[in-house]
C-alpha cells in the first residue's frame, strides 16, 4: 500500500521526480504478484515504467469481477415484470469481494471491467454535458481556481473529489416515461433529501465497515432513480407498484 499511495502521488504532483518513481518501478517488479489488489488498482494509474506487468497482473482481479457480477434469474421476469437476480449468484459476488478486499479497481480497472460488460465510451456530446453538470454540483459550495479546477481533474492529493453522472430513460407500465439527468458527488448527500431505497441496499466495504457505502455518488444515483420510481408507480396509480 506504501508503494502504491507514494507512486500515486508523485504521478499526480507537478513535480516529477524520476529516479524515485524508476525506484518503485523497480521495486513494484520485485513483489508484483504480492501485492494486493487494491493497491494494483491504484500502481495501474500510476504512470509508471512497469505499468503493463501491472495492468497484467491486475486482469484476473477485474476480470474475474466481472464474470461473477450477479446475473438475473432464469426466467428473467416475474409476472410483475420485475427482474429477479438469484441468491446464489449474489453470495458468490459478495464472497469474492470480500476475499479480494478491494473496494476500487482504479480507473484501468474499472475501464476494463466495463469493457468485459460492453458498455462502451460515451460520445464526446454526453462527456461534455456531464463536465458541465459536475462543475455546477461541484460549485456548490464557494470555491477557488484551484479547487474549481480540482473538481473535474479529481487529483487533490488531501481528498479526490468523485462525481458520478447518468441520464436517464424510463418507460414504466400504465405510466408516463421518465427522462432526466443527474450529478452526485461522493460523500456529499442533498440536503433535506432522506434515501429510502428498501429495494437496494449497498454493499459494506470490504475494507472498513466504517465507510457508509450509502454516499458513493453511484449509488446516490441509483437510489434516487429507484425513489423516483416508486413515488411515480404510486402517484400514477401502476399496479406495477406493488
Amino acid at each position: 500500500q506504501g508503494l502504491a499511495t507514494t507512486a500515486w502521488a508523485y504521478s499526480n504532483s507537478k513535480t516529477k521526480n524520476r529516479t524515485l518513481l524508476e525506484a518503485i518501478s523497480k521495486e513494484v517488479m520485485q513483489k508484483l504478484y504480492e501485492i494486493e489488489p487494491q493497491s494494483l488498482g491504484i500502481l495501474a494509474d500510476a504512470k509508471l515504467g512497469c505499468q503493463r506487468h501491472i495492468e497484467q497482473a491486475l486482469r484476473p482481479f477485474a476480470q474475474k469481477f466481472a464474470e461473477l457480477l450477479p446475473k438475473p434469474s432464469t426466467p428473467t421476469t416475474h409476472e410483475t415484470g420485475w427482474v429477479s437476480v438469484d441468491d446464489a449468484s449474489m453470495k458468490i459476488f459478495t464472497d469474492f469481494v470480500r476475499e479480494v478486499r478491494v473496494d476500487n479497481f482504479g480507473a484501468w480497472g474499472t475501464r476494463h471491467i466495463l469493457e468485459q460488460m460492453r458498455l462502451e465510451e460515451p460520445a464526446s456530446e454526453f462527456i461534455s454535458r456531464a463536465k458541465d453538470a459536475i462543475l455546477k454540483e461541484g460549485e456548490t459550495e464557494e470555491l477557488g481556481q484551484g479547487q474549481r479546477e480540482g473538481v473535474l481533474a479529481g487529483a487533490a492529493l488531501v481528498h479526490r473529489r468523485v462525481f458520478a453522472y447518468v441520464e436517464y430513460h424510463l418507460e414504466l407500465p400504465g405510466c408516463t416515461p421518465l427522462s432526466g439527468a443527474m450529478a452526485r458527488e461522493n460523500g456529499r448527500r442533498d440536503r433535506g433529501y432522506d434515501p429510502k431505497y428498501p429495494l437496494i441496499r449497498p454493499l459494506a466495504s470490504p475494507i472498513s465497515g466504517l465507510v457508509d457505502r450509502g454516499l458513493c455518488s453511484e449509488f446516490q444515483i441509483l437510489a434516487k432513480l429507484v425513489d423516483t420510481v416508486e413515488d411515480t408507480l404510486t402517484q400514477q396509480g401502476s399496479q406495477g407498484s406493488q
